[in-house]
């Protein structure tokens, strides 16, 4: 089966509602939600290399309509110098708004881990006591109560490395949009589609390698028409080259010509790999999507046992956090599966 036959067999898939549910540090009504579409424009309002673009655009179209003669070399490259800079501009914008999205939903899903490793310190502490009961009566041994001690010691550990990392990605943000994230709601986006592939595979990375290189290459072949036009002219007064100038300006031609076509190989490439784990990506969405319907299932039925009394407090809790982990790594996987997206969609994002 083709790439592109087997991921239009996929089903959209839906994330509950349940788990983006709006955590605790979530609640304050005094904070309003941070739109992420006005996150992204305040990331384009404030980037100094997009006002760089406007403005060497300007000096372009001004130098053009400075020329008399619209036929040559010189007219030419400054004509596709404003196309070349009006794609990075929206290339750019592109770029930003990827970042954007990709800083927000890894803060939101910091928050989410935080809280749960709340509900994991919390029952280990639970669990300790119990255990340090039993151990007082001679009903467990020493070295399990000491590795519950320990496994809850290094969750605090995680904790605080997690809380670290995210007061920097705050930091990170403000830079980005002037936006301090503690003044907000943060609140993830709880669907996603399964990108379709309308043509090959070969046909999309080919097309999309264009895109990337389309200008590189006009240039470079516009140097290559006008070789001799070039060289003829490059001696002192317009005489004529010497022979090491016009070997030097052939070879720059010639590898100006090669680059590009490496260039178009490697983004080809890429996108191709892209697709490829984007595609296996949707196999992890469903794994985990499968375990977290199973586990919402399990819940129910313990639920029952633990009212009925059937089912103590303490193993109640331990199976509702469990589910809380795999709802938080349900919402990890969407969360790469939509970065990935997005890669394929707009590769030029991934550029440096």
């Amino acid at each position: 089966m083709k790439l592109g036959q087997k991921i239009k067999s996929v089903a959209i898939f839906m994330v509950s509602a349940t788990l983006l549910a709006t955590p605790t540090w979530a609640a304050e009504e005094s904070k309003p939600v941070l739109d992420m579409q006005k996150a992204i424009d305040m990331a384009i309002s404030k980037d100094d290399t997009l006002g760089q673009y406007s403005r060497n655009i300007e000096v372009y179209k001004e130098q053009t309509e400075d020329m008399r003669d619209i036929s040559t070399l010189e007219y030419s490259t400054k004509q596709l110098d404003v196309r070349e800079t009006e794609q990075k501009k929206g290339f750019r914008k592109d770029k930003i708004a990827n970042e954007v999205v990709n800083d927000y939903n890894n803060m939101f899903l910091m928050y989410k881990k935080i809280n749960l490793l709340d509900e994991q310190i919390k029952l280990g502490e639970k669990q300790i006591k119990q255990l340090k009961i039993k151990k007082d009566r001679g009903y467990c041994d020493t070295l399990t109560y000491e590795k519950k001690v320990q496994e809850v010691e290094n969750i605090k550990v995680s904790k605080e490395q997690l809380q670290k990392n995210l007061e920097d990605a705050k930091k990170s943000f403000l830079n980005l949009t002037n936006l301090d994230v503690d003044k907000y709601v943060l609140v993830a986006d709880e669907t996603y589609q399964p990108f379709i592939l309308e043509k090959s595979l070969t046909a999309y990375s080919s097309a999309m390698a264009n895109e990337l290189t389309k200008f590189a290459d006009q240039k470079a072949t516009l140097n290559v028409d006008n070789f001799w036009d070039t060289i003829y002219q490059s001696g002192v007064g317009g005489t004529g080259p010497t022979y090491t100038t016009y070997l030097e300006n052939k070879a720059q031609v010639q590898t100006a010509k090669e680059q590009v076509k490496a260039n178009y190989d490697n983004y080809k490439l890429l996108i191709e790999k892209k697709y490829t784990e984007l595609n296996a990506q949707l196999d992890a969405i469903k794994s985990k999507k499968d375990s977290y319907n199973i586990s919402i299932k399990d819940m129910k039925v313990a639920e029952i046992k633990y009212k009925a009394g059937y089912l103590s407090a303490i193993d109640y809790e331990t199976q509702k956090v469990q589910l809380d982990a795999l709802q938080v790594e349900y919402l990890e996987q969407i969360f790469k599966y939509d970065e990935l997206k997005t890669q394929v969609e707009k590769p030029w994002v991934m550029q440096s």
